[in-house]
Order: C-alpha cells, then structure tokens, then sequence
C-alpha cells in the first residue's frame, strides 16, 4: 500500500494493478459502510472491559484503508471517505493528514494505526 521512498517522500502502490499512485491520479480511502457498520459493533463493548478470548472473536475487525488510481477503483462513487494521495505523499503531509484524521470519531475503526506502522519499520 505505502512504501518508503527517498528522504521524505513516500510511495502509494495501487491495490488494483499494483503499479505507483502519484499526483492527482488516485487516493486513499476507506469504506465508510464498513466502518459504521464496526463502530456500531463495537459499541457494545465497554472501554474498559477485559474481552476473553471467546468475546474477542466476536469484536469487529479494523476496516482496511485501500489506494486505487481512479481507473482500478472496484467501487467508483461508493460514499467512500476519500483523500488524494498528493495529501500525503511525504512524511510531513503524511503527520498533518494523520492530525486531520484523528479528529474523525471513526478512525479507530480503521487500520490506520497499522499502515503508520508499517511504514515506520521502513526508517
């Protein structure tokens, strides 16, 4: 999905053809069904309740975040929170988007979390 580049810049790799996203010509984005769809699942579960492994089963999984040019994206004009990888294509836009995000009461829902720390076991 996103790879370190040189110095700062960072690499968006298409989930449909598997070739560079760059500029304007594709995004990032995440399902926002799926994601409603995980929070209200979610909800249930008690901030500070202790799951046992049996419950645990039972608790959504993190909605994947996908980079499509817009001519592979599977589902064009889906409702899908989007964003154009030119956004976020070195680490300082990449900080600032991540600040931006985590003003959504549903990112903790994604995967985001992951795919920052995917790209920092590159540095």
């Amino acid at each position: 999905m996103i790879k370190r580049g040189p110095g700062d810049v960072l690499i968006f790799e298409c989930d449909g053809c598997g070739k560079a996203v760059t500029g304007s010509a594709g995004y990032v984005h995440v399902d926002m069904a799926e994601v409603n769809e995980a929070a209200d699942k979610s909800a249930v579960f008690k901030d500070d309740e202790i799951l046992s492994p049996e419950v645990m089963t039972e608790y959504p999984k993190a909605v994947a975040w996908q980079v499509h040019h817009e001519a592979c994206d599977p589902r064009p004009g889906s409702g899908d929170y989007w964003f154009g990888v030119d956004r976020c294509d070195t680490w300082p836009k990449l900080t600032h988007w991540t600040g931006h995000l985590m003003e959504k009461s549903w990112l903790a829902h994604t995967n985001w979390s992951s795919i920052l720390c995917a790209i920092g076991e590159d540095a």
